[in-house]
């Protein structure tokens, strides 16, 4: 248990930005006694493992847990990580591990382990757009029609999938390979993230399972030293979620509207971003040079607000109805793991704390999740 204390307060004290002698300080404790604990050359009296832990912001638990390396973890920032980034990086690679472990072990309980379909995709000759359809095609997806339900495509996969809200700025989505009970899929689904953000995320996450299995080494690390590899996610990412031959069929069908709205409607029907949409065209050749100018007037124009670089549009008013543009939270959740802990919980293989503790919601929340279940059967 030693070693999982001192792997676990080094780990939360680098999150609070704090060095040995502010938490040795803090918590009333010698600089040479937490050093000891840190190093795991001693194990703490509760009573000091407890002080620590409101140093730290966390529970006992949280520090004497045995937490699992991932192996397999592919966790690559989009700029580069100062020391608090990295420490912030580190703690959301062990929510996961923690996630995943449980999600396996539930799976177990009940025997309820989920084959994957997910496979990597040779023949490096292939264009994304080739890789994209047959990704479709091994997943039984259409090859021509919107993804609806990303979530429910993946995990109908027999991919697991983590919806987590992290308040980190490096942070949009992870993977993890088969080696460490995967393939998952980790999504940061912070409230100011936008759905079609995290929609891309999951389908991003899912181009560098098929596409890249050997860049799955546990290291978290800036994206610039694989920037071939996040480029070629990226774009099998838009040819999954906007088929080649569906797009261009759509944005023939909306050929009548305002240029604004057109990639509006063309954004709602695939749940993309519309710098999605722009990369597409682009890529086609269809823009005029005015147009990325033309767009952010006419949205200034529409909405009183400049466009900023996160933003997505959703202006008040149409041509087409007053319906609004953003997604929903609803278009974007996981089933898969709430419906094993149900399962577990009505054969009282589990706990409801445990249930609680699985799923990363308070014993209240689990309670009120319990009861809505006898409201339809």
């Amino acid at each position: 248990m030693t070693d999982y204390i001192a792997r676990n307060t080094r780990r939360l004290r680098a999150l609070k930005g704090l060095n040995q002698g502010e938490v040795a300080e803090k918590a009333g404790i010698s600089r040479n006694a937490y050093r000891a604990i840190e190093t795991g050359a001693a194990e703490p009296r509760v009573s000091n493992l407890q002080k620590i832990a409101d140093v730290l912001g966390a529970s006992v638990l949280d520090l004497v847990r045995e937490v699992p390396k991932l192996n397999s973890l592919r966790f690559r920032s989009r700029k580069s990580m100062t020391a608090q980034q990295q420490a912030e990086g580190a703690d959301i690679a062990t929510r996961v591990a923690i996630w995943l472990k449980d999600f396996t072990e539930i799976e177990e309980l009940l025997r309820e382990q989920k084959k994957s379909r997910i496979k990597p995709l040779r023949g490096a000759s292939k264009t994304p757009r080739q890789q994209a359809e047959e990704a479709r095609q091994i997943l039984g997806i259409d090859r021509d029609k919107p993804i609806a339900d990303i979530c429910d495509e993946l995990e109908s996969a027999g991919v697991k999938l983590c919806l987590i809200s992290m308040n980190s700025p490096v942070f949009f989505g992870l993977s993890v390979g088969p080696e460490d009970n995967g393939p998952a899929i980790a999504v940061n689904v912070r409230k100011d993230i936008p759905v079609e953000r995290r929609i891309f995320s999951a389908a991003h996450e899912l181009g560098h399972l098929v596409l890249h299995p050997g860049s799955y080494d546990g290291d978290i690390r800036d994206e610039q030293f694989d920037e071939p590899e996040e480029q070629a996610a990226d774009a099998f990412a838009g040819y999954f979620l906007m088929p080649k031959d569906a797009f261009e069929a759509k944005w023939v069908e909306y050929r009548g509207l305002h240029f604004f709205d057109r990639i509006m409607k063309v954004k709602r029907y695939f749940q993309v971003s519309y710098k999605t949409v722009f990369r597409r065209l682009s890529d086609m050749g269809q823009l005029d040079k005015s147009a990325w100018a033309q767009f952010h007037n006419y949205y200034h124009m529409k909405c009183g607000k400049k466009l900023s670089a996160k933003d997505e549009p959703y202006p008040v008013e149409r041509e087409l109805g007053p319906e609004p543009y953003p997604l929903r939270d609803p278009d974007f959740y996981e089933d898969r793991l709430s419906a094993l802990v149900r399962q577990a919980l009505e054969k009282d293989l589990i706990s409801m704390s445990r249930a609680a503790e699985i799923l990363g919601i308070p014993l209240e929340g689990m309670r009120r999740r319990i009861n809505s279940w006898s409201l339809a059967h």
